[in-house]
């Protein structure tokens, strides 16, 4: 592995605390994340970045496509431990391959959540940067299910991007089990989730403090703040000068403190549809079965109640069978 590549990748999944952990991991002496969160460096960039909602598929504004580019992020780590997050890396089927082909000695690191509320704070994420046109999330959940979706980034299936078991495989396959950490999101507020992420990582584990919630699903609270997120999302012109104008590694630190600040005076969403929950929950109960039978195979003993809930159901389904 050259000295100039990452030693560690956070691959997400979106929603599912990566922004938290990254934050944290970022503010500790001898690790380095660049602050220009998820590169995009090690996905298909050549169809993966169409929004869905545009007439043109167009690439992502801060996505960096050269290896010179990518390099240069990490330029001033010195000899911190460098890591990098790009939450997509996780259900993009060709980055395992191309992060492996350029550094196969990379650590990953994969953070996954309950399906049902990851997918619908997905939903609200996107929506509330107005990718979504208005569309409630029971609409997205039938589109997705009728195969609608089939087409577009990953980001915008919320439903396949929580189905986890094919995704988390395909990178132990890739790069083995001693190389692949896989926590949950619940696990992130515990001092000791992140004792296992420092040791993984060959990093000091002293001073181990807690962590605070980061990139925060909320509703806009009114127009002026829903046209600061379309803007800070979309190619609008005053976007585009000061791409031109300015590195996007400057910027793009700058375009999350605009939007931590926003965040911050939005308001919750409404909760996830009672029918619609049940729905959920029953459509990712194989997946979920299949999750825990796979991270038992690969050495995991101790899982979350919601999963802990999947296994039980199932175990009743058979008895009652």
């Amino acid at each position: 592995m050259e000295r100039s590549l990452p030693e560690f990748l956070i691959v997400g999944a979106m929603k599912a605390g990566t922004t938290a952990l990254a934050d944290y991991l970022r503010g500790r002496s001898d690790v380095f994340i660049p602050l220009l969160k998820e590169p995009f460096y090690f996905s298909d960039q050549e169809t993966a970045f169409g929004f869905p909602y545009r007439r043109n598929l167009t690439p992502i504004d801060f996505a960096v496509s050269s290896y010179e580019e990518y390099v240069e992020l990490f330029s001033d780590a010195g000899n911190k431990i460098k890591g990098e997050a790009t939450a997509q890396y996780i259900h993009d089927v060709t980055s395992p391959r191309k992060v492996y082909e350029k550094n196969p000695n990379c650590k990953i690191i994969i953070s996954i959540r309950e399906p049902v509320s990851r997918a619908y704070s997905a939903y609200i994420y996107t929506q509330m940067k107005g990718f979504e046109d208005g569309k409630s999330f029971e609409d997205t959940v039938s589109e997705e299910m009728s195969g609608a979706r089939d087409r577009f980034f990953g980001e915008f299936k919320y439903l396949e991007s929580s189905k986890y078991t094919s995704n988390v495989k395909r990178w132990v396959d890739q790069f083995g089990r001693d190389k692949v950490l896989v926590l949950f999101s619940d696990e992130l507020r515990q001092k000791d989730t992140y004792e296992r992420v420092l040791t993984f990582l060959g990093a000091d584990t002293t001073n181990i403090d807690a962590v605070k919630s980061s990139n925060t699903s909320f509703v806009p609270k009114n127009g002026l703040h829903r046209m600061i997120w379309r803007l800070s999302a979309s190619r609008s012109l005053p976007k585009r000068v000061l791409l031109a104008l300015f590195p996007r590694k400057l910027l793009k630190p700058f375009q999350r403190k605009v939007d931590e600040f926003v965040a911050n005076s939005g308001v919750r969403p409404d909760k996830i549809n009672g029918e619609t929950k049940a729905q959920l929950k029953e459509f990712f109960r194989q997946d979920m079965i299949e999750l825990t039978a796979y991270l038992q195979e690969i050495g995991y003993e101790k899982f979350p109640v919601w999963l802990e809930d999947y296994r039980r159901q199932e175990t009743a389904r058979t008895v009652k069978a």
